[in-house]
């Protein structure tokens, strides 16, 4: 067997690198001159808003604490999870037949498994730290004021 896994050809990484800007510039673009503005005005008065019993600020405090890893942990199985399975249970890194970028040769045994290791084990503290999230945000959110009793505090000043 090749001790070096197959590399990528010059035009198969250009066409990657095509394939991942398509996403990955328009979503920057949206985020930075759309969304950041959006989220800064809708921090600002965030306890205004209600949804039936959650407001704003229920939103803002469950989504930074509990979706936004919760939402990386799925990103980071779905992109790298389930290759990392494969390579616990192969014992090889990288896989048979999976190209590469640069001259990489083949791992095996334990020495193959430390990085398949490290991004579950990632993946579970994100998991994890979605669940503490929950028991913070419900508890940091158990004090917000409606919107009508902050102005009306204001206007008795």
């Amino acid at each position: 067997m090749n001790e070096y896994a197959p590399e990528y050809t010059k035009r198969e990484r250009i066409l990657l690198i095509i394939k991942v800007m398509a996403w990955a510039f328009p979503t920057f673009l949206i985020a930075k001159f759309w969304f950041f503005d959006w989220l800064s005005e809708y921090l600002e008065n965030a306890n205004c808003y209600n949804y039936g019993n959650i407001n704003g600020v229920h939103l803002i405090f469950y989504g930074l604490f509990v979706f936004m890893p919760l939402f990386f942990a799925i990103i980071i199985f779905l992109l790298e999870g389930r290759r990392s399975i494969k390579v616990l249970k192969a014992g090889q890194n990288p896989l048979p037949n999976e190209k590469v970028f640069k001259p990489t040769k083949y791992k095996y045994g334990y020495a193959s498994k430390i990085q398949p290791f490290i991004i579950l084990s990632l993946i579970l503290f994100m998991v994890a730290f979605s669940i503490w999230g929950g028991f913070q945000a419900h508890g940091l959110t158990q004090d917000i004021k409606p919107c009508e009793i902050v102005k009306l505090s204001i206007l008795l000043k």
